[in-house]
């Protein structure tokens, strides 16, 4: 059975690179909100500095994640020119093609796998 999965990334913004990283961050979420019905959640935060950035994502299963990193590729990509994944984590037990997709990444990656709980579907 599938399990939700959700990601925690920590970030930093590199030096002159707030203004860009704020314009691709708003189009993917533009574009996933759109695009990717299934996925429950994207919340993506700013500390006041401008230095540094959160991400969230809460997918119901792994297929909905895979979906995701397809259909934003290309934007997150290019973020990757403003930004360094300082952390990524990962809650929940990702399917073995959704974990080697994470692991083709060079950044530091831990993972915490689920032993109890629930997600519900919103009802929105």
């Amino acid at each position: 059975m599938s399990e939700h999965i959700i990601s925690y990334t920590v970030l930093r913004i590199r030096e002159g690179g707030l203004g860009r990283y704020k314009q691709l961050a708003e189009e993917i979420v533009r574009l996933v909100e759109a695009k990717n019905p299934r996925m429950i959640a994207l919340s993506l935060v700013i500390n006041e500095a401008g230095t540094e950035a959160r991400s969230v994502q809460v997918h119901p299963d792994s297929e909905s994640f895979e979906f995701h990193m397809g259909l934003a590729a290309s934007q997150m990509q290019e973020a990757m020119d403003y930004i360094e994944v300082l952390e990524f984590e990962v809650l929940g037990t990702p399917t073995d093609s959704l974990r080697a997709k994470f692991e083709a990444f060079d950044e530091p990656q831990r993972y915490w796998p689920l032993f109890a709980g629930f997600a519900r579907s919103p009802t929105s």
